[in-house]
């Protein structure tokens, strides 16, 4: 009721005040709500970074025990050791298809700002790294093709021994890799 009686007075009944910065930033994106067509969507992110007050006290539940999908734990030491079977499945994938690299490469610079935005909280190196965010959408997820590949059946591009795709990684390895998908 107070607030219809302020809202029918005239400013200089109210007293001549100069309108508030903020009040003037929220009647502006007021205005651009009701410009916006319904079809416009939200925020481009899909991959979102665990909160902190989250993770700090779960870090062995939130943290990957064994290989790292994407820029958030990739430079994280204990991880390394998974990234040359991560290059093989690049190099098995390229043969098996006989796509020129470059060919993926350039398709993926095509969607590059996509992705990056697809991430929440994307660290600036990758922000600026266009080539090294680009290799590492590729690898992973060549590798991430591999394992779900994987999941059903033993590659037949990769050795019945092989330490991650052959009979003894799909009992013992892959169970950790799967707890990262």
């Amino acid at each position: 009721m107070k607030m219809d009686l302020l809202m029918r007075k005239k400013p200089e009944e109210q007293g001549e005040r100069k309108m508030s910065s903020w009040v003037v930033e929220v009647d502006d994106k007021l205005e651009m709500m009701g410009n916006a067509s319904s079809s416009s969507s939200p925020k481009k992110q899909s991959i979102y970074r665990v909160p902190t007050f989250i993770a700090d006290p779960n870090k062995k539940v939130y943290s990957p025990h064994a290989v790292s999908f994407g820029p958030y734990h990739h430079d994280e030491v204990r991880l390394k050791p998974m990234e040359s079977h991560k290059e093989r499945s690049l190099l098995h994938f390229l043969q098996r298809t006989k796509v020129p690299l470059k060919t993926i490469f350039d398709s993926f610079a095509q969607v590059e700002q996509e992705l990056k935005d697809s991430y929440d909280s994307l660290d600036s190196k990758w922000q600026t790294d266009n080539e090294g965010f680009l290799k590492l959408m590729i690898v992973d997820g060549c590798f991430m093709l591999k394992i779900f590949q994987a999941v059903t059946k033993t590659p037949a591009d990769y050795d019945a021994d092989d330490l991650i795709f052959g009979n003894h990684g799909k009992l013992y390895i892959m169970p950790f890799i799967k707890r990262a998908c």
